[in-house]
């Protein structure tokens, strides 16, 4: 059985309460709400990808919502797809062949497995070599104000325009402007 499968027969394991053999509109919300529950991480992605595309603010996504949800999500897997083919198509014809995509996924995986070492040199404070959830955690929340102190420091190079060290209302103005403009470009999630 694929990893698929074998999600799907966990979920209706533990959360087919009639016993039907699948999962009804109410049980397959019980397990939404228990998995975001279970993963904080994951529900606040969930919380930051209703709020973009909760349009009525009803708490769900109807089809339309859904259906512009996918649709940017397909958007952004395309632009991955075209960037990969521009790093990594060596024989120019548009594609990449096997061993194109070998190469693209090996610089990938080190580039992930440099990541993992410089964490844990960094922050597995037991010893043991890997992550705990406490340790992982305390991560990627340094990670997020490092990322957002570079950030701050970007908008104001690009937008401070009187150099007093702040964004003026107009300045932040423009700055939104700016990136409503990447994200019509380069959609976000």
């Amino acid at each position: 059985m694929h990893a698929k499968g074998e999600r799907h027969a966990k979920m209706i394991e533990r959360f087919d309460a009639d016993g039907d053999g699948k999962l009804s509109d109410a049980e397959r919300d019980t397990a939404k709400q228990a998995l975001l529950a279970e993963n904080p991480e994951k529900a606040a992605k969930h919380a930051k990808m209703m709020e973009r595309f909760d349009k009525d603010g009803d708490g769900q996504l109807s089809d339309a919502e859904r259906a512009a949800a996918k649709s940017e999500m397909k958007g952004r897997g395309e632009q991955f797809r075209e960037r990969a083919v521009e790093r990594f198509d060596k024989d120019g014809d548009g594609q990449l062949s096997d061993a194109e995509r070998a190469a693209a996924k090996s610089e990938m995986k080190g580039r992930g497995e440099k990541v993992r070492e410089r964490a844990i040199k960094r922050f597995d404070k037991d010893g043991d070599g890997a992550l705990n959830d406490a340790e992982r955690s305390h991560a990627r929340e340094i990670a997020k104000a490092h990322n957002r102190g570079r950030l701050h420091e970007r908008l104001l190079t690009r937008f401070d325009k009187d150099g007093d060290g702040r964004l003026s209302d107009t300045e932040r103005a423009e700055a939104r402007k700016a990136r409503d403009e990447f994200r019509v470009r380069r959609p976000v999630i």
